[in-house]
């Protein structure tokens, strides 16, 4: 098994056994399962040939009772996970440099998570979360340049 694999399997058990109702900071229940990821690009990096492509993979999360990551001013993140979506078919990799982590905050119905490392190559995603899906729009933060684009995430079903 592979190290991303291995990150992926040990989360989705970890979300699956998780009650968010006891223990978690915030409110901990909305992003807590496996996810279908989409990425739009619709503002290409500069220099790159790449417009309007899409990639899809999946996103993990738990709810946070241990880290202390901070995500863009907003405090700590509620939730954390990993992912596997193949970013360099955009034209970025925010995984470069390390493992594919990914923390959130939610507010209400609003959701901000982060992928990657803000000391490198940074995706931040703003979104209204519903109940088995989150919409929103995405950015990219690289040292070189930047790209954005519009995500939706399902909730994949419960088995």
């Amino acid at each position: 098994m592979t190290a991303r694999a291995f990150h992926v399997a040990a989360l989705v058990l970890a979300a699956a056994c998780t009650s968010p109702a006891h223990g978690a900071r915030g409110d901990g229940g909305p992003l807590v399962g496996v996810w279908t990821a989409q990425f739009e690009l619709t503002e290409p990096l500069p220099f790159s040939t790449r417009s309007r492509l899409a990639v899809e993979g999946t996103v993990a999360m738990t709810a946070n009772r241990s880290s202390h990551v901070q995500i863009d001013g907003l405090g700590i993140a509620t939730h954390v996970g990993t992912y596997d979506v193949d970013f360099r078919t955009l034209g970025f990799d925010p995984e470069q440099n390390g493992s594919p982590t990914i923390s959130a905050v939610t507010r209400g119905d609003s959701a901000v998570l982060e992928m990657g490392d803000a000391n490198q190559t940074l995706v931040v995603m703003r979104g209204s979360v519903r109940r088995d899906s989150i919409t929103g729009t995405w950015r990219v933060f690289e040292p070189r340049a930047g790209g954005a684009g519009r995500f939706l995430m399902t909730r994949r079903g419960q088995r």
